[in-house]
């Protein structure tokens, strides 16, 4: 997609101030404000955050357009608000957001005293920026109207731009950002990312080359990483994978170490000594580093665990199934692997030569009420015959497990965006509901969406609704713009503390982190709860679970999709 330049310059100048100083890039600090600004820092590490932000306020006060006082500000506020957090310290929560109000009020008074100066816009953009607070963007635009030639204020217009849901806005602000500053890895990185979804192709060219450009730096790595978790089938993902290997040593790059997992996984699907072989040289690779005792730990398990797989299907082959049923429980996997379903189709049809079909048909139930994929669904229907089962019967065997994990849903009675009325979940008895955890500055489920969207095109005149919770209500000012830009149709509502709906252990939904999904039948039963989807793949699971509750709800000898 071809930058707008013009577009944005005229944006950028409607909102700038009619008189105002062009920020130099060679901007000197004035010397009273850098000591300040040290002092400011050292009084940081040394865990005195009152001092440390009466010397930041100084070096700002000094020098307003000292452009790194501001950076190292918000860096220290953001530093004291995760602190606060993780401790779970009442007085430190309570202190960080004394500090924040002190901060804001302090940007309000240079927002007076210094009104021509390119600082204090972009401070103070910086500051709600990094809070994900819709009052930024007014202040980057001015920012980058004083200070045209400034990456790092187009690359937080661009996030910005993301969380009103403007795609086409944020794609032209980050790649202005790399254009800014091409020898920026962040920029490079997150333009080609961007590009990926408006063009895949050039996106991919894109990916390609920051791997090329940036040897030496994290994002690099992580370019062939995404590609390689978006490839079409495993043998791109592993030709990629292996570029990533030898391009980015994995004792040296946390991303490449991440994806030498996904490689052993794609090995054991394709090639498994292969797989044994990966293991045996990460394992070596890992042993001479600091704190690599655990990881050369887990690959010898990956080793061995691979190894196993070979040898149960060695002995299927040569009709001894008795003795590779001995060996499945050294191929339990992470439900969360994607291997999981896989190797619960291998157990079965291991036990099932074995004898041992009852098992196998046990064991595929409770792994397709889990996760629905055809593969699986295949396996079922085709034990189940064995078993003299029909379909319908296999159908209500599933209901069975289905009815077995389910549980009313906790019920809520939320205010929905741009309406001053409420959804009941008490009123939607009869329909199935998809309900999404999110908020605007959450990127997973920005990238979610779109796979959610494309499998309720497929229900639209089915008795399906569509629920999303935003639980930051600081985002508010997000919500509405971002319906209305990208067209999604769930139905947004806004969360309150009262409700208990949000939240971790004690919380109804037990939401730990978003996305967080929950499908709830026509009953008002969770039936598949805590999921998250990233591509086509998800997209057939999430159809499958959706068919499997309206089904339910009709019989159990509805035929899938009906």
């Amino acid at each position: 997609m071809k930058v707008m330049k013009k577009a944005i310059a005229l944006l950028l100048l409607a909102v700038a101030a009619p008189f105002y100083v062009i920020a130099s890039p060679e901007h000197a600090p004035v010397p009273a404000a850098q000591a300040a600004l040290e002092r400011a820092k050292a009084l940081d590490t040394q865990k005195q955050p009152a001092e440390a932000l009466a010397a930041f306020f100084q070096a700002i006060e000094t020098d307003p357009d000292f452009l790194a006082a501001h950076d190292e500000l918000e860096e220290a506020m953001s530093n004291w608000r995760v602190e606060a957090h993780s401790q779970k310290d009442p007085k430190l929560k309570s202190q960080a957001g004394e500090m924040r109000k002190a901060v804001d009020l302090k940007y309000k008074e240079w927002e007076r005293r210094f009104p021509n100066s390119v600082g204090i816009p972009y401070g103070m953009g910086v500051q709600l920026a990094g809070r994900e607070n819709p009052g930024a963007r007014p202040y980057l635009l001015k920012a980058a109207a004083r200070d045209p030639d400034n990456a790092k204020i187009y690359s937080m217009l661009s996030q910005d731009a993301a969380r009103w849901g403007d795609k086409k806005a944020s794609l032209e602000y980050i790649h202005k950002a790399s254009q800014l500053d091409p020898k920026n890895p962040d920029y490079a990185f997150y333009y080609a990312n961007d590009l990926k979804s408006a063009d895949p192709s050039q996106g991919q060219a894109a990916m390609l080359d920051v791997a090329k450009r940036f040897p030496t730096s994290e994002r690099g790595a992580q370019a062939l990483y995404w590609l390689a978790f978006q490839a079409p089938d495993d043998a791109k993902r592993i030709a990629i994978l292996e570029q990533l290997r030898q391009q980015f040593p994995p004792e040296k790059f946390n991303w490449s170490a991440d994806g030498m997992s996904d490689l052993f996984d794609a090995y054991l699907r394709v090639d498994p000594r292969k797989a044994v072989k990966l293991a045996q040289e990460m394992q070596g690779d890992k042993g001479s580093e600091k704190g690599s005792e655990k990881i050369s730990k887990e690959w010898a398990a990956r080793a061995d665990f691979a190894q196993t797989y070979i040898q149960v299907n060695q002995k299927v082959a040569a009709g001894k199934a008795e003795d590779a049923v001995a060996l499945l429980d050294k191929l339990s996997a992470n439900p969360r692997s994607s291997n999981a379903a896989m190797l619960v189709r291998l157990k079965a049809q291991v036990m099932i030569k074995a004898g041992q079909s009852q098992g196998a048909y046990a064991s595929l139930l409770k792994q397709q009420a889990r996760w629905p994929e055809d593969a699986t669904r295949a396996a079922l229907e085709v034990t189940g015959k064995q078993l003299n089962k029909t379909a319908d019967q296999v159908r209500a065997d599933l209901k069975g497990v289905l009815d077995a994990q389910a549980s009313i849903a906790p019920p809520f009675n939320l205010q929905q965006y741009g309406s001053a009325g409420t959804v009941s979940l008490a009123k939607l008895r009869g329909k199935v509901v998809l309900l999404t955890f999110w908020f605007p500055g959450c990127g997973p489920c920005r990238a979610e969406f779109p796979h959610f969207e494309a499998v309720m095109q497929q229900f639209r005149q089915k008795d399906v609704v569509y629920l999303g919770i935003n639980v930051l209500r600081d985002q508010d000012e997000y919500v509405l713009p971002f319906m209305a830009k990208t067209q999604y149709s769930f139905l947004p509502l806004k969360s309150t503390p009262d409700a208990k709906i949000v939240g971790k252990e004690t919380a109804d939904y037990k939401v730990r982190g978003e996305p967080t999904n929950f499908v709830i039948d026509p009953k008002g039963r969770i039936v598949y709860r805590d999921f998250t989807i990233e591509d086509a793949d998800g997209e057939s699971v999430v159809k499958h679970m959706i068919e499997s509750v309206l089904n339910t709800s009709r019989g159990a000898g509805a035929e899938p999709g009906a």
